[in-house]
């Protein structure tokens, strides 16, 4: 598997390099400094997955997917920032882009949501969903039909909130304060009413639906808005 990183920042490549090498023992990562570094790489060999800052020197992010795609149009690509907008992530997933990672994502939550990406799905970050961002749905495919999200329990929904989040069933335990086993059996009725097999396909389905996972003023996850 070999994976490209785009990013001006030696520091974040460094770091992005030691995460996304804990995928797997036959990943290899390269890292680069601008898109124009990104486009000469990927003249020499063929890459599986790359990943572009969204701010970077002489051509930005945005239209650094649209390069690269315009070339590889088959290899999933992200965008990542520590500091953005809502409009960013429309124009990264109207580009092509596959997934929009934030920095400040820690790096179990990171790595999910790239093995999601990798499994061939879209990644969508939680934090950036909301009731106004039904064209981001949209853009990443969705085609909202709210009705089997209607009879997820709302223990069910903060379950599959954490799904969002890329939290693993001991996490999501722990986060919402019940046991592991509880978190499977939670998971297996999701999986039932979405008529889905795995938490990648339930994550996806979610969204498809149109599902909007919202923080209360508590800090618990309030009743997700179907749009």
């Amino acid at each position: 598997m070999q994976v490209l990183i785009v990013d001006d920042h030696e520091l974040v490549r460094e770091g992005l390099k030691l995460l996304l090498g804990r995928l797997g023992t036959n990943v290899s990562v390269l890292g680069v400094s601008s898109v124009a570094e990104g486009l000469e790489q990927t003249a020499i060999e063929r890459f599986d997955l790359i990943v572009l800052d969204l701010k970077l020197p002489g051509m930005d992010g945005i239209a650094g997917v649209q390069a690269l795609r315009a070339r590889f149009p088959e290899t999933p690509t992200i965008l990542i920032s520590g500091n953005y907008r809502k409009p960013d992530i429309f124009a990264a997933y109207q580009s092509g882009a596959v997934g929009f990672i934030s920095k400040n994502m820690g790096n179990e939550a990171m790595l999910n949501a790239v093995r999601l990406v990798m499994a061939g799905e879209k990644y969508v970050p939680s934090e950036v969903i909301s009731v106004q961002g039904r064209d981001l749905a949209h853009s990443a495919g969705s085609r909202p039909n709210g009705v089997a999200l209607q009879h997820l329990t709302r223990r069910e929904q903060d379950v599959l909130a954490k799904l969002f989040e890329g939290l693993q069933n001991k996490e999501i335990a722990w986060e919402l304060k019940i046991e592991e086993i509880t978190v499977k059996l939670h998971l297996t009725r999701v999986y039932k009413k979405l008529g889905v097999r795995n938490r990648i396909q339930a994550v996806t389905r979610a969204l498809d639906l149109g599902w909007t996972p919202r923080l209360g003023a508590n800090g618990m996850d309030e009743v997700p808005a179907i749009v």
